[in-house]
């Protein structure tokens, strides 16, 4: 677990991971709760299995 709430960044490293995620086909849900922090999940899609192909 991180804590970066004592840290200052640039404010890139989130369209990294949103552009990465849409690049790939899925995408990112982010879920802010004040005073608890926040959630954020990449969703990437399932690799297609050799019955799929």
């Amino acid at each position: 677990m991180c804590d970066s709430r004592d840290q200052e960044g640039h404010g890139l490293g989130l369209k990294m991971v949103q552009r990465f995620a849409s690049d790939a086909g899925g995408g990112v849900r982010i879920v802010s709760t004040p005073g608890k922090g926040t959630d954020v999940t990449i969703l990437l899609p399932a690799a297609a299995g050799p019955q799929a192909r």
